[in-house]
């Protein structure tokens, strides 16, 4: 499975994570291999397939998405508490 974080990074490292999963699929994956595409923002974008042309299809069509947070609660949390436990902190 190629994971691509298209949530946190810069639309250039995600460039660049796409080139090496190119040259991943064409030169790295033997006869017969199968790999799925699965991006943070999204989920399984393409199951799991020896299809070289889908996956490289699949992983030119990534866009990095930025997170932004409309709201106190997502800049302050950081991944140290739940949702609920942050809303119940920042109504």
């Amino acid at each position: 499975m190629l994971f691509f974080d298209d949530l946190h990074g810069a639309a250039a490292e995600l460039q660049r994570t796409q080139a090496a999963a190119r040259r991943f699929i064409k030169d790295g994956m033997g006869p017969g291999a199968r790999a799925a595409i699965y991006a943070a923002s999204e989920g399984l974008t393409l199951d799991f397939t020896a299809d070289a042309n889908a996956l490289t299809t699949a992983t030119g069509k990534l866009r990095a998405h930025q997170r932004r947070s409309s709201s106190a609660c997502g800049a302050v949390r950081q991944f140290r508490e739940s949702p609920r436990e942050c809303r119940a902190r920042w109504p």
